[in-house]
């Protein structure tokens, strides 16, 4: 008979972990402001690493504060479409249309974020002298392999 309810007991904890273990991923996702922890000491790093003259640094903060500024609504955006996405999937009731309308609507602000990121990428090299410009690619290829098949952005969110 004991074993019959621990049994039983093992069973009602596994069950509810399983029940609870989708909703404590969304709150975490929802919690979490954005991707980039880290993004500043990493920038801070590379910029270090390309010895930038007082001029060339003066150049990037405002290229930085810039696209801080240009880019701040978009992050605001996927964050909210992001966790519209995330609720649809995980709606009661299966709706594939509304999953793809919410997943569109997300790609398409995402898209715009890619081409703001690789414009302030190319304002940021333009900055840099040729020398600088080689060791920046370096850098690129080094986190590159580092990072394997996930490339040097995000990881791919598979629990969306």
């Amino acid at each position: 008979m004991t074993l019959k309810i621990e049994n039983l007991c093992r069973t009602a904890v596994i069950a509810a972990a399983l029940i609870a273990l989708p909703g404590l991923a969304l709150a975490q996702h929802q919690q979490r402001p954005d991707a980039r922890h880290g993004n500043g000491e990493m920038m801070e790093r590379i910029l270090d690493r390309l010895e930038l003259s007082e001029a060339q640094r003066t150049e990037v903060e405002a290229l930085k504060a810039r696209f801080e500024g240009e880019s701040g609504t978009n992050r605001d955006q996927v964050r909210v479409l992001r966790g519209n996405l995330a609720k649809t999937i995980h709606g009661v009731e299966f709706d594939e249309q509304a999953i793809r309308d919410a997943a569109a609507e997300l790609a398409a602000i995402e898209a715009d974020v890619a081409v703001a990121r690789a414009l302030h990428l190319q304002e940021f090299r333009a900055i840099l002298t040729p020398e600088q410009q080689d060791e920046l690619a370096s850098i690129h290829e080094t986190v590159r392999m580092m990072k394997g098949d996930r490339g040097a952005g995000r990881r791919p969110r598979s629990h969306d």
